[in-house]
């Protein structure tokens, strides 16, 4: 998970080992860019539609009207296996995709993905 809270105030990120484990050190670091909220400042958040075991999935959040993308973020779910990750979060015009793969083949129902998108004019 990579993505700003819901008023904008912080910043979060998360992550799980592989399916295998791993044996070495490793981290998580998140930054968060702290400004006055621009005009029209909302956060949108979006969710896939696939839930069950799918190999990939996207989720699309969509800023209304003429607001812009000025963030970006996304998540998967606490369920997902250690074999699931996040693999792009790509903010477009006025829109977020998030995309995440199973990275080995798994029957295991892993649930839905989010996009986020911070939107302002």
């Amino acid at each position: 998970m990579a993505r700003a809270s819901g008023t904008g105030d912080i910043a979060r990120a998360q992550a799980h080992e592989d399916a295998d484990g791993f044996t070495g050190n490793w981290s998580v670091v998140s930054y968060a860019v702290c400004v006055q909220p621009p005009a029209g400042y909302e956060v949108v958040y979006a969710s896939s539609d696939e839930r069950l075991s799918e190999t990939n999935k996207v989720a699309t959040a969509l800023c209304p009207g003429t607001k812009r993308v000025h963030g970006a973020g996304g998540a998967i779910t606490k369920v997902a296996p250690g074999n699931v990750s996040l693999q792009a979060v790509v903010p477009i015009g006025e829109r977020v995709q998030a995309i995440a793969v199973e990275n080995t083949p798994t029957d295991e129902s892993w649930d839905f993905i989010v996009a986020q998108a911070i939107c302002a004019y």
